[in-house]
């Protein structure tokens, strides 16, 4: 089974790649006009680590705690958004 290359946002009608790269992800979400957190806005520190902890060692060490803090706070986010749908 092939995983699809692209995920489309019900909520946007943006479609969203598959990528590590938080970075781009951010911008594309900016640009469809999504109310990102400012925690969310400012996860592209997490773009290193997003392959590397996957599939390389990463090059330098990882904030777990501020990586789980973020994480958690997308995910409240997001499930505040399906909630209201």
């Amino acid at each position: 089974m092939t995983r699809p290359t692209t995920t489309s946002s019900a909520f946007t009608r943006t479609t969203f790649p598959r990528t590590h790269d938080v970075t781009f992800l951010v911008s594309l979400a900016e640009r469809a006009e999504v109310a990102l957190p400012e925690p969310l806005r400012e996860a592209d520190w997490l773009t290193p680590w997003a392959a590397d902890m996957r599939y390389d060692e990463p090059a330098a060490p990882l904030d777990r705690k501020a990586a789980l803090v973020t994480a958690e706070g997308a995910v409240r986010w997001a499930q505040g958004l399906t909630a209201q749908r």
